[in-house]
């Protein structure tokens, strides 16, 4: 393919809106004429001064305005070229090159003056034309029309002058050897101007090319926001829809574990609840890597003691600690406390201990919180596989596992650690691993001491003493209805439903319930916001509860400024309950 091909294909791969090779090159001149003036100028003085009391005053001083004359005039006509946008390219070049070859007669004109110099004026004037004639390769980036239309009324001149040696002896050797060098210096001066309006040319090239990268990649990375923010939108609006059976079904499974029944049925019953947990547990873990992708997770630094959070990860874990097998330690100091958001600490916590019993075959797992002079440390050991060096800068990457053949079960998705990094990030909180194959795992958090220990929360009372409380339930979903109803009815709570804000308060107006508990999202624009909002209107002060799938930040604001207890499914039903006897005060 030959150059002009190439310079053909590069033009139409031109990103839209980037100048053109001539309008760089107009740009340029433009921008020389703003500096070249003024050693021309100095120039042109020096060769005043030299001239001056032998050549005529009247030639030197109209050469002298002339040579003035064309550099202002080339100023402000060159330094206008660029903004003529209207006036075609090949034009404007045409006005640049007469305007070099106007510069380059007045500067060769010099020689004119000398029959009246002697030879040491002679080269001085010879040595000044030179030195303007190698400025013009980088003033005029080389571009040939411009720097030919100075150069050639510049040193031909000068090479004949040289040659004729007028005021001297005619055809002297010496006079006739600088012509002679004078040409040769044109010639070189010529190659100079071609090599660099080639590297010019190729630099536009190359910046036209990093362009069009850069707007590439400007797209990929705008389809990427575009594809993440889908997908963020997708999981917001699925997770309602995929969150909705899974909670109804932790419902039914609530409600019939609180029936009497027999072992063979009870140990079915405890099998369904641990596949709902399970289920649970990995729809969460893909809601929380979408919610820290959006940026929607906001930290609530509060105080608070470690032993109540860690004694939660005990009741959690030490079944299926002890269903493999394995012992699980914790310790911690009394009254240990420490500054973070509790709610995303525990969640790291848990993540951590729940990675360490997973991959602990034999031997054990240990949690252990120690007070120090930088802070609280929490420790999260095992004695299980550990993680080869290769695999250990991926761990915290999403779905990654380490190999788990030979192992059977299977080992979730392969988020827990991901999520905790991504936490422990959002926290601030220092995270170091610590592994060796065969001897195990340790992670280390370096929490903020707190300066004041925060109370220990009491222990949420299980469900008892709802006898003759009323609870309004306001959901569209049929099957989360029955499975709330079943619920509270085997706790001995009287029970009302609605299906939207109108119809719950045509519901209450006959009696005032003790709490509403209200799906977030009902028919239309209607919202369980709404629905409490106008109960309070009727009933002031009236406690509410609001269940969600939506993991919009925007949600949890909305809760504290209408002093409602915001909850998401699935939601295990002893803390849905906890939460109703803590806000009824039963």
């Amino acid at each position: 393919m030959s150059a002009h091909a190439n310079r053909e294909r590069r033009r139409e791969r031109r990103p839209s809106g980037y100048t053109s090779l001539n309008e760089q090159l107009l740009a340029l001149l433009a921008r020389q004429s703003h500096w070249v003036p003024v050693p021309v100028f100095f120039g042109a003085l020096l060769i005043f001064a030299v001239a001056y009391g032998t050549a005529p005053r009247a030639w030197l001083f109209a050469w002298l305005i002339g040579v003035v004359t064309v550099l202002l005039l080339r100023f402000a006509v060159l330094s206008r070229l660029p903004r003529l946008t209207r006036v075609p390219e090949r034009v404007r070049l045409r006005v640049a090159a007469a305007l070099s070859g106007a510069n380059g007669v007045m500067h060769g004109s010099s020689v004119g003056f000398f029959p009246f110099l002697g030879e040491f004026e002679r080269f001085i004037v010879f040595m000044t034309i030179l030195a303007f004639s190698a400025g013009s390769v980088s003033s005029t980036a080389g571009y040939r029309p411009v720097f030919f239309s100075y150069l050639v009324p510049t040193l031909v001149p000068l090479s004949v002058v040289w040659a004729v040696n007028p005021g001297g002896d005619v055809g002297g050797w010496r006079e006739l050897f600088v012509a002679f060098l004078t040409l040769l210096y044109g010639l070189v001066l010529v190659r100079l101007a071609y090599d660099a309006f080639r590297l010019f040319r190729e630099s536009f090239e190359i910046r036209l090319e990093q362009v069009g990268l850069n707007e590439r990649l400007e797209r990929a990375l705008d389809e990427s926001r575009v594809a993440n923010a889908a997908k963020t939108r997708f999981l917001a609006a699925a997770s309602h829809d995929l969150r909705q059976p899974v909670h109804a079904l932790a419902l039914f499974c609530g409600s019939l574990s609180r029936r009497q029944l027999d072992d063979r049925t009870r140990d079915i019953a405890d099998h369904i609840a641990n596949a709902v947990d399970v289920l649970a547990i990995q729809l969460d873990a893909l809601l929380d890597i979408s919610k820290l992708d959006a940026g929607i997770v906001e930290p609530r630094q509060t105080t608070f003691e470690l032993n109540p959070m860690l004694e939660r990860l005990r009741e959690q874990f030490a079944p299926l600690a002890e269903e493999k097998g394995i012992s699980l330690a914790f310790s911690c100091p009394p009254g240990a406390a420490v500054r973070s958001d509790e709610m995303l600490l525990e969640q790291v916590a848990r993540n951590l201990v729940g990675n360490a019993i997973k991959y602990t075959d034999a031997g054990s797992v240990s949690v252990t919180a120690a007070v120090r002079q930088d802070g609280c440390v929490l420790e999260v050991g095992d004695t299980g596989r550990g993680i080869p060096a290769d695999a250990q800068p991926h761990v915290f990457e999403e779905f990654y596992q380490v190999g788990t053949a030979g192992h059977g079960r299977p080992q979730g998705l392969g988020l827990g650690l991901a999520i905790a990094k991504r936490l422990v990030d959002l926290l601030s909180i220092p995270l170091r691993m610590e592994s060796e194959v065969g001897r195990g795992t340790t992670f280390s958090l370096t929490l903020e001491r707190a300066a004041m220990p925060a109370q220990p929360p009491d222990d949420l009372p299980r469900a008892t003493g709802f006898e003759r409380t009323l609870v309004l339930v306001v959901d569209d979903e049929p099957e989360v209805v029955a499975g709330m109803r079943l619920l509270l009815e085997e706790l001995g709570c009287e029970v009302a439903t609605a299906e939207d804000s109108a119809e719950a308060l045509a519901v209450a107006a006959g009696r005032r319930p003790d709490i509403v508990v209200s799906d977030f999202r009902l028919r239309g624009s209607d919202t369980g916001l709404n629905t409490v909002r106008q109960l309070r209107l009727l009933y002031p002060g009236l406690p509410g509860i609001l269940l969600t799938a939506d993991t919009a930040a925007d949600r949890w604001r909305d809760a504290d400024e209408a002093r409602v207890t915001l909850m998401h499914k699935p939601i295990r039903p002893d803390t849905l309950v906890a939460a109703i006897h803590s806000a009824c005060g039963v």
